[in-house]
């Protein structure tokens, strides 16, 4: 579909369409002593959750009440403990940054109905969490979006931005005896909210708690990316029935061993609608 050089690549910054899409691109919150603030240049944005309300459950104009147990919430990130890879967060006119926008722009085409679109890999190491992260990134300029962290080993996404709290099984667990209780998403750019997973590995009965969660995910966001364990090496069937399309995160080794066409066999007939190639020449 498209390839996506190192975030950290080398090179002088794109500066076409700087200006604009400061409008309405990435912001951080940062800690200054015991206060937060915005980054400069940004408007104050308020420090309470903020709800999320579904298109859908808007019924001759009034909102049901029950039908919003989103809730977005701001984490104080620190630029020193954001992963340098998220390129939309440093280098936002740089050439991976391109990239990856060039990706969102053929994903979104390619993608069809599906709004649930599971970020995989043939094996394990491919880049498969920083990709899906930045792939966001880019689809976040001019869509609403939302990442579940659906690894079921390795790196997480909230680690990419320094551990974010409220993973999503100990929130379900906690859903489940108080049915009232928000589902708290982190807010860590603008139009683009994280669903970490924390320290827990969920497990089958875990995975099968989420489904009702995506719904309203997909009713709140235009978009929503899991970031989900890789074909070949883990067990995917565990998640089953939450997606509607797979996005192949893969290395120049991955085409060279057949790795992606063995990864593309095993999915069988579930929606493959391209491979994002990293670390490409």
């Amino acid at each position: 579909m498209a390839e996506a050089d190192k975030p950290d690549q080398p090179g002088r910054p794109d500066q076409t369409g700087a200006a604009e899409r400061r409008k309405t691109g990435t912001y951080l919150f940062v800690k200054q002593g015991r206060a937060r603030k915005p980054s400069a240049g940004l408007p104050r944005r308020a420090s309470r959750p903020v709800p999320i309300v579904p298109r859908d459950s808007l019924v001759g104009g009034e909102l049901d009440a029950a039908a919003m147990p989103l809730r977005h919430r701001r984490p104080a990130l620190v630029p020193a403990d954001i992963d340098r890879h998220l390129c939309f967060f440093f280098a936002p006119d740089g050439p991976a940054a391109q990239a990856y926008r060039g990706a969102a722009e053929a994903l979104v085409e390619a993608r069809g109905a599906g709004r649930r679109i599971l970020v995989s890999s043939p094996t394990r190491g491919a880049g498969r969490t920083l990709s899906c992260l930045n792939l966001a990134s880019a689809l976040a300029e001019h869509h609403s979006v939302a990442v579940v962290d659906c690894d079921v080993g390795g790196r997480g996404v909230g680690e990419a931005f320094g551990a974010l709290e409220g993973g999503w099984p100990a929130q379900l667990r906690a859903r489940a005896t108080d049915p009232r209780r928000p589902l708290d998403l982190l807010l860590v750019a603008d139009r683009l909210a994280v669903l970490p997973r924390g320290p827990q590995v969920p497990d089958a009965a875990t995975f099968a708690q989420l489904a009702p969660a995506l719904a309203l995910l997909v009713a709140a966001h235009d978009l929503v990316l899991l970031d989900g364990p890789s074909v070949l090496e883990d067990d995917l069937s565990l998640l089953d029935g939450l997606y509607d399309a797979v996005l192949l995160v893969v290395r120049p080794e991955d085409l060279a061993r057949g790795r992606l066409e063995k990864a593309a066999s095993a999915l069988g007939e579930r929606q493959v609608v391209g491979a994002l190639v990293n670390d490409a020449p």
